[in-house]
């Protein structure tokens, strides 16, 4: 019969020590990507972000059924040909799309402690 394996403590903190080596510095996720923007770019986002937030919420307040969606689709695309000028390339893209929500909390979070 076989026999089961078990890691000891000391096993787990090198596996674990491992996965963070190897998957620990993929491009520095939404933090990597905000500092690399510098804080002109960054100012520039959050400006961007917060008049596209407060133009929908406007919209929503304002509007209904199909005017409202028709608004909604307008908003997205001028904020996103503003923010394809002001991050360009494919990492930059593909973190202001799946992270957008972490992106607007952190820099949030940036504007309250006034960096």
């Amino acid at each position: 019969m076989k026999r089961l394996t078990t890691f000891s403590t000391a096993q787990w903190l090198l596996l674990g020590l491992a996965a963070l080596l190897v998957f620990g510095s993929c491009g520095g996720g939404v933090s990597g990507f905000l500092y690399s923007l510098g804080a002109s770019r960054r100012q520039r986002l959050w400006h961007i972000m917060s008049q596209e937030r407060r133009a929908h919420e406007a919209a929503r307040r304002q509007l209904r059924g199909r005017a409202r969606l028709a608004v909604y689709d307008s908003l997205e695309a001028r904020a996103q040909r503003q923010l394809d000028s002001l991050a360009p390339g494919a990492f930059a893209q593909r973190k202001l799309a799946h992270r957008w929500p972490k992106i607007e909390r952190q820099l949030r979070r940036q504007q309250a402690a006034g960096q």
